[in-house]
């Protein structure tokens, strides 16, 4: 929940000027999202929603719906953040969000994560795999192959400490293993929590992860600029 219409503009004027060949997600508000496609138009920019109802239309009152957001060229979705379940999403729920989702070709970035609790009784496989089959219930391979699963555990999160280099190693080569024998997709995965322009380098050498969900250093356009490039480098 950042940045006026002005700043956002003004966001992707600098953004974009450094380079409009970067292919890169950027996720505004929801009340900045039609003039952020249109700022991106002729780039390999892709705008997503940060949210999205399972419902097309109703008495959804304060509810944005993916008819809404693919009307208005919005190219995806995150779902499953962090933060939105800590207000009371359910898996349930983003199950039915997913499909709702996918029922107008939007892209999704299905956000998992174990909290801190969680990682100290050894039960971050568990939580991470309730996720997984909870959000994907229902749905068949050729439909998930428009996922990309972001691990952000809640523990990292605004910490200003990441996750080792081993433990992402460990949990995305996890990731990748369980959903592709549970769901026979070779999923890309992300890390998000507390990546920065100082420790992108880093977390993006980790074998086997394909890229990053970037918070509060995404709202510096200089500093999103240089972890996007650290990803096309490596």
């Amino acid at each position: 929940m950042n940045k006026t219409l002005k700043e956002t503009l003004d966001f992707f004027k600098y953004f974009i000027d450094l380079s409009s060949n970067i292919h890169c997600i950027i996720a505004p508000s929801f009340v900045n999202l039609e003039s952020s496609v249109k700022a991106v138009e002729g780039t390999k920019i892709k705008i997503f929603a940060q949210n999205c109802n399972e419902n097309f239309f109703g008495a959804f009152t304060g509810e944005v719906s993916p008819c809404m957001l693919e009307n208005i060229g919005v190219s995806g979705v995150i779902l499953g953040h962090s933060e939105r379940r800590n207000i009371g999403e359910t898996d349930e729920i983003i199950n039915k969000k997913i499909k709702a989702a996918l029922k107008f070709n939007l892209d999704i970035v299905l956000c998992i994560g174990e909290s801190q609790e969680s990682r100290l009784c050894n039960e971050s496989y568990k939580v991470l795999g309730s996720q997984i089959c909870e959000a994907f219930h229902g749905l068949a391979p050729t439909e998930l192959e428009k996922v990309i699963i972001a691990y952000e555990p809640t523990w990292a999160i605004g910490s200003k400490s990441p996750a080792s280099a081993q433990k992402i190693f460990d949990i995305v080569k996890w990731i990748k293993n369980f959903s592709k024998t549970n769901f026979k997709n070779n999923f890309e995965v992300f890390y998000g929590g507390s990546v920065n322009g100082k420790n992108c380098n880093e977390i993006l050498k980790v074998q086997g992860i394909d890229g990053t969900l970037v918070g509060g250093a995404s709202l510096d356009p200089m500093e999103f600029f240089k972890i996007v490039c650290e990803a096309a480098l490596i």
